[in-house]
């Protein structure tokens, strides 16, 4: 797992791809955090991309 996370964070910005209804959705992300040995992105439960990861 450290070796994912220093890779994502080396490359600075990363992309998560959703699907917002039939349409894929590639949004950036800034660095993850490390948090109970699981790396996390952040994002606001208000945005619609954190209502697409919830679907899954």
């Amino acid at each position: 797992m450290k070796e994912t996370y220093d890779f994502l964070v080396k490359t600075e910005v990363n992309y998560l791809s959703t699907i917002d209804g039939d349409k894929p959705s590639c949004r950036p992300f800034g660095a993850p955090i490390i948090y109970d040995d699981k790396i996390y992105i952040l994002t606001s439960k208000h945005k619609n991309v954190s209502k697409q990861i919830a679907m899954l």
